[in-house]
């Protein structure tokens, strides 16, 4: 498996003053102890060259990569000077050209951490060839899918999917998926609050409804949403999102920073290594697949998205009462420190 994320600093801001390099070191340490990642797997940081300079000219990542099972890999970016630049880098499949080539890829937002086992995830969802989260807001809320979908084709009750974490396997409609949605935001004269997501949702709703690529929805409490250390969500939750207004540092750290303190002095709630997920697999999709062992077996439900009523019955249900009152969609951030010769290194020496 590749896990990745997307690491910068604007122009012409100075890398040392950039928090979301320590934002990284956070979301690496939170994968080094708690994802399960061994020898077949690796950590890949789309990076540009400047903050990935600041990063080698002290011995932090060198330090805290130290012993890694996994590998570790960079693959090189232009330094961006807004950040619909940066997120598009996120989509830009030379990347993915550069990085190993892994059957499963998961692009995870700096300011997501792993608490939980991700093997142990997605154990319970194989069989697709692209795994979306869905959060506690509504699609047709402007953070989720901007002024792009039209009126009518969902549900008013459809739940919004979140552009901070999915997964993918190598595929035709994945690539043509990922051009359009950095064409999208890089030709777009007025960018969205939330940046890339509303062209990513756009995308991956056009192929569900289509039926061009095989679809897994997450239940959104697979992943938390700006959780505190002793909330009951973190007991069926993978992920923690700490999210807030994209591009401001402070709303993204400082929550992450507060959370890892309360983890290292106390005992979390999510202490069990794998919980059961829930998932909603879409019409369209693969079919669902056998039973992997685990703890208990994923719940599913099977949607029709070319239907117009009863597109989503259960998930409208559970996400009738809950509202987002925060919608903000992490900033890319930071590099983390090898060597730039190679993209393909093995972590570096302290």
């Amino acid at each position: 498996m590749l896990v990745y994320t997307t690491l910068f600093t604007l122009a012409p801001k100075e890398p040392k003053d950039n928090k979301y390099i320590d934002m990284f070191y956070i979301w690496f340490s939170y994968l080094k102890r708690y994802a399960g990642l061994g020898p077949d797997d690796c950590v890949g940081v789309i990076v540009d060259e400047d903050t990935l300079e600041y990063m080698n000219s002290n011995q932090t990542f060198g330090y805290i990569s130290t012993g890694v099972p996994f590998t570790i890999e960079l693959s090189i970016m232009p330094r961006p000077a807004n950040l619909t630049e940066g997120f598009a880098q996120r989509y830009n499949l030379e990347h993915f050209d550069t990085f190993t080539h892994h059957e499963l890829n998961l692009h995870i937002d700096i300011d997501c951490l792993c608490i939980r086992n991700i093997q142990a995830l997605f154990n319970q969802v194989e069989g697709y060839a692209f795994y979306a989260m869905s959060e506690i807001g509504f699609m047709y809320h402007s953070d989720y899918c901007g002024n792009l979908l039209k009126e009518g084709i969902l549900p008013e009750d459809f739940p919004g999917i979140s552009a901070g974490w999915y997964a993918w396997k190598h595929s035709e409609s994945q690539r043509e998926m990922f051009e359009s949605v950095s064409k999208g935001c890089l030709y777009n004269e007025t960018p969205f609050y939330t940046v890339d997501q509303p062209f990513y949702t756009y995308e991956l709703i056009r192929r569900m409804l289509s039926k061009t690529l095989d679809i897994c929805l997450l239940d959104k409490r697979t992943v938390a949403f700006n959780a505190c250390m002793f909330d009951e969500c973190l007991k069926d939750a993978y992920f923690v999102n700490f999210a807030g207004e994209p591009g401001v540092e402070s709303s993204h750290y400082n929550k992450l920073f507060a959370f890892i303190c309360m983890d290292f002095s106390t005992s979390p709630v999510y202490s069990s290594a794998t919980v059961p997920i829930k998932t909603l697999m879409l019409a369209g999709s693969a079919p669902a697949p056998a039973p992997a062992p685990a703890p208990a077996p994923a719940l599913a439900l099977a949607l029709a998205p070319a239907e117009q009523e009863g597109l989503l019955p259960a998930l409208a249900a559970a996400a009738e009462q809950e509202e987002q009152t925060e919608h903000g969609h992490p900033e890319g951030a930071s590099p983390a420190p090898l060597e730039e010769v190679n993209s393909r290194s093995s972590p570096p020496s302290p």
